[in-house]
């Protein structure tokens, strides 16, 4: 379910014509969104998902986070539709040093398909996704920290790059990013926490470090942080799933 920040009811008037409050929502979830009359431009933003962490003897690293990407579009004809995917999260590993990309978060304006240019819409890669990202502002994920157990780098924000990973010394920490959620911390135990959920970009998971629950490996934080490394084989953290957000005005 989308999170509407303001309502369609507010209004004001202007010198000729009646002024419309903003109106931001955030989607988790692939979908698409009429535009309501009387609404012209929107900010269109996207956080792609971000990567899992590897976990093996040898290869524990941390994964990497979710792209930003943001552009406005302007002239915006009455009920014209805007269609968006969100991208999923890589899934955690158990004993392996298979790679699982974030998949890609994209918005396009009244075409249901990837945009090819920032003039109708963003295309925001996940976590080690291949390809290129598509906006008027564009930022990257930070990376994930190396062995031992290293920390998921967080997605990126509006307001830059991801932060990232913690190079792992029993695990390490995951990263954060301006203005976006914090990256998880291994507690003494062993066990990676998570990344801190935030609407602006999410913190990267923990790497976790011979946890005897076996929960090990901290996941990343919504939208779009990396997850943790796991080592001794244990279970790697998962990369949390992108977001799309939308203001009309």
């Amino acid at each position: 379910m989308p999170f509407v920040s303001s309502f369609e009811g507010n209004f004001g008037f202007g010198r000729n014509k009646i002024i419309l409050n903003p109106i931001t929502t955030i989607y988790n979830t692939t979908g698409s969104y009429v535009i309501p009359s009387g609404y012209h431009t929107a900010l269109i933003e996207a956080w792609g998902g971000g990567s899992n962490g590897l976990s093996t003897n040898s290869s524990n690293s941390g994964g990497y986070g979710g792209s930003y990407c943001s552009c406005i579009l302007t002239n915006i004809s009455n009920s014209s539709t805007l269609y968006f995917v969100v991208g999923v999260g890589g899934g955690g590993t158990y004993n392996t040093a298979i790679t699982n990309p974030g998949g890609a978060s994209w918005c396009n304006l009244n075409t249901n398909t990837i945009p090819t240019s920032s003039t109708t819409g963003v295309y925001a890669l996940g976590g080690q996704l291949a390809g290129a990202n598509i906006g008027t502002t564009i930022y990257v994920g930070g990376s994930g920290g190396s062995n031992t157990a290293g920390g998921g780098g967080s997605s990126a924000t509006k307001n830059g790059i991801g932060g990232d990973g913690i190079s792992g010394n029993s695990g390490g920490a995951g990263g954060s990013a301006s203005g976006g959620g914090a990256g998880g911390i291994r507690n003494a135990s062993g066990k990676g926490g998570n990344g801190i959920d935030n609407a602006e970009g999410g913190g990267g998971g923990a790497g976790g470090y011979n946890d005897p629950s076996g929960v090990n490996s901290g996941k990343g934080g919504l939208p779009g942080g990396g997850g943790g490394g796991g080592q001794y084989a244990y279970p790697s953290g998962s990369g949390g799933n992108g977001q799309v957000r939308i203001t009309i005005s």
